[in-house]
C-alpha cells in the first residue's frame, strides 16, 4: 500500500487508520481516497476551493464508490501504481487526478472514498506557493471564483484569451469546453475552442 498526503493539509485523528483499514476491509477497492475540503468563509478561500475542486464532507459513515480522488489524501494498492503509474506532462492546469482517475477506471480499477479519513486543505498563500509565481496563481484562482459566481465576466480576467487560452488553460472555467471562460471564448470569436495535442476529451477533463 502507498499513501499520499500533503503538507498543506491538516488531518483529523484516525485519518491514516481509516485509509489502511478501509482498503483492508474492502478488497474490491483498488484506490481509496479520503475526504478533503477547504474552508469557504471568504471570497479568497472560496476561490481556492474552486481551483482545487474540493467538495464538502459527505457525512457518510462507510466507504462508498467514487469517480475521483485527491492526491493529498489517498491510498493505492501498490499493484495499481505498478500497472498504471500516474501520467506526467498533462496539457492542463490543476486537473491531473481527473485524468488519472479516468485512466484507472478505464483499466478496470475501482475507486472508493473513506469518509472517516478527513483532511482540511489550507487556502492558497502566495508566499507558500512560490513568491511571485504563487501570487499569480492566487490571482488566477480569485478570478476563476468570481467568474463561477457570476460576479465577473471572463474577459475581465487579465489572463483571459492571452495567458489563458483553451490550448493552455490556467483555471477551472477554461479547462472544460463547457466552462464559462471556454464558452465565452468560443462564442466571442465564433469558433470552437481548440484543444491541446494529446489532451483528453472534454468529458474526461471535467471528470464526468
Amino acid at each position: 500500500m502507498v499513501v499520499f498526503f500533503d503538507s498543506d493539509c491538516v488531518y483529523e485523528a484516525g485519518w491514516l487508520r481509516g485509509l489502511i483499514e478501509g482498503l483492508g476491509d474492502r478488497p474490491d477497492i483498488d484506490v481509496l481516497g479520503g475526504e478533503t475540503m477547504i474552508r469557504t468563509d471568504s471570497a479568497w478561500a472560496l476561490a481556492s476551493a474552486v481551483l482545487f475542486s474540493f467538495e464538502f464532507y459527505s457525512g457518510r459513515g462507510a466507504v462508498y464508490d467514487a469517480e475521483r480522488f485527491h492526491f493529498n489524501n489517498v491510498a493505492f494498492r501498490r499493484a495499481v501504481l505498478d500497472e498504471a503509474p500516474p501520467p506526467v506532462r498533462l496539457p492542463v492546469f490543476r486537473t491531473p487526478t481527473t485524468f488519472y482517475a479516468a485512466l484507472l477506471r478505464q483499466r478496470g480499477f475501482r475507486i472508493g472514498r473513506q469518509p472517516k479519513s478527513r483532511a482540511r486543505h489550507q487556502p492558497l498563500q502566495a508566499a507558500h506557493h512560490g513568491g511571485k509565481a504563487g501570487g499569480i496563481q492566487v490571482a488566477r484562482a480569485a478570478h476563476a471564483g468570481l467568474v463561477l459566481q457570476g460576479r465577473e465576466k471572463p474577459e475581465q480576467c487579465p489572463a483571459f484569451g492571452s495567458r489563458c487560452p483553451p490550448e493552455h488553460p490556467l483555471g477551472a472555467p477554461m479547462v472544460s469546453s463547457e466552462g464559462a471562460c471556454a464558452a465565452y471564448y468560443l462564442y466571442r470569436r465564433g469558433r470552437a475552442p481548440p484543444v491541446a495535442a494529446g489532451a483528453a476529451p472534454a468529458q474526461a477533463r471535467s471528470g464526468t
